[in-house]
C-alpha cells in the first residue's frame, strides 16, 4: 500500500498541472493538448497516463486517461474504491482475482 501511495504522488503532480489547466480553460481540454507522462513505476514499462480531473491520492472521484501499446498486460491488482473505465480505442480484457489469468478474462 505504501508503494501505491508513493507512486500516485507522481501522478498527483501531473494531475495538479493538468487540472489547473482545465479549470483555466472552462473545463474543456483538447486531446491534442494533453500532457502525457510515464505511469508510476509499479506498472510495467510502456503505459502513459494523464490525470484529467481530481486527485488520485485523495478520497473522491478522479479521472485518468491511460495509453497502452497493443498487447500490454497489466499485472493483477486491486483498487480501494470504485473505478470506471471507458475504452476509446482497441479492446480491454478484464479478469478478477489475485493472479493474471489470461484464460479467464472477458473482453
Amino acid at each position: 500500500m505504501e508503494r501505491f501511495k508513493r507512486s500516485f504522488g507522481f501522478v498527483l503532480v501531473i494531475g495538479v498541472l493538468s487540472g489547473a489547466w482545465a479549470q483555466d480553460n472552462g473545463g474543456a481540454v483538447s486531446a491534442d493538448d494533453l500532457v502525457w507522462g510515464a505511469a508510476p513505476p509499479f506498472l510495467p514499462a510502456g503505459v502513459e497516463l494523464v490525470v484529467l480531473d481530481g486527485d488520485p491520492t485523495q478520497a473522491g472521484r478522479f479521472t485518468l486517461r491511460l495509453r497502452m501499446p497493443a498487447g500490454y498486460e497489466l499485472p493483477a491488482h486491486w483498487h480501494p474504491r470504485q473505478e470506471d473505465l471507458t475504452v476509446i480505442s482497441g479492446s480491454l480484457n478484464v479478469g478478477m482475482g489475485d493472479v493474471l489469468d489470461l484464460k479467464s478474462m472477458a473482453v
